[in-house]
């Protein structure tokens, strides 16, 4: 079976996705869909792995991070549908879409080194107000 967007994002409110989980999808496959010139409720008609990697095209050079979620939203919805890509596309899509970008020397690029550069690890509390233990609502 090959399910529609709007029967995929009906099945995700079944499963008691969050509503801006929804929304997110909805969004992002409406971008999918606008790429493709085809109206939402047909992006299923045209699941074919050369359109999502044409896709994926678009997204060099920007936020790697972005790109990944949005990249995450198709392909779900692809596997639902059960398009299968060969070894060559998956690689594609899993490449990582941003240009290295420079960074100055000494600058930690990763939150280990961040952390050691602070010279300690910060608490997540840090920072917060403290809570005093026992109620005073009764009081």
């Amino acid at each position: 079976m090959v399910y529609s967007v709007p029967q995929y994002l009906n099945m995700l409110r079944l499963a008691k996705r969050s509503p801006a989980t929804i929304l997110e999808y909805r969004n992002e496959l409406g971008y999918f869909a606008k790429f493709l010139k085809v109206p939402l409720d047909e992006v299923h008609n045209h699941l074919l792995p050369e359109n999502l990697i044409n896709y994926a095209a678009t997204r060099i050079g920007k936020s790697e991070a972005g790109t990944t979620v949005r990249m995450g939203i198709i392909s779900r919805y692809y596997k639902i549908n059960n398009v299968k890509f060969d070894e060559m596309e998956l690689n594609i899509l899993k490449a990582r879409f941003t240009e290295n970008r420079h960074r100055p020397e000494g600058t930690p690029t990763d939150r280990s080194k961040i952390r050691r550069s602070n010279g300690r690890r910060r608490s997540r509390l840090q920072g917060r107000p403290e809570i005093e233990m026992g109620s005073t609502r009764n009081q």
